[in-house]
């Protein structure tokens, strides 16, 4: 909620996939794609700001690596994806 407000970013513009924290390796990869996809779909971002993929912590590599795959540039074309 912190970073939300710190970024400006609106409420209804924020998409929370309520998986607890630290679970995702547990999670099927299928399934967080799915709900990213879903999110990305109904918001129509122009930029997605998303962990580095050397991130230490599991969840933040499996979060990117789901948001890569449903926002290839091919299938977005119209947005910058910032790491």
């Amino acid at each position: 909620e912190t970073v939300r407000k710190k970024l400006g970013i609106k409420k209804n513009n924020f998409f929370s996939l309520e998986f607890p924290p630290s679970t995702l390796d547990s999670v099927s990869l299928s399934s967080l794609i799915n709900k990213i996809s879903v999110a990305i779909n109904s918001f129509k971002p122009e930029e997605i700001f998303l962990p580095h993929p050397g991130d230490a912590h599991s969840d933040h590599k499996i979060t990117f690596e789901a948001s890569i795959a449903c926002t290839k540039w091919f299938r977005y074309p119209l947005f910058r994806i910032w790491v």
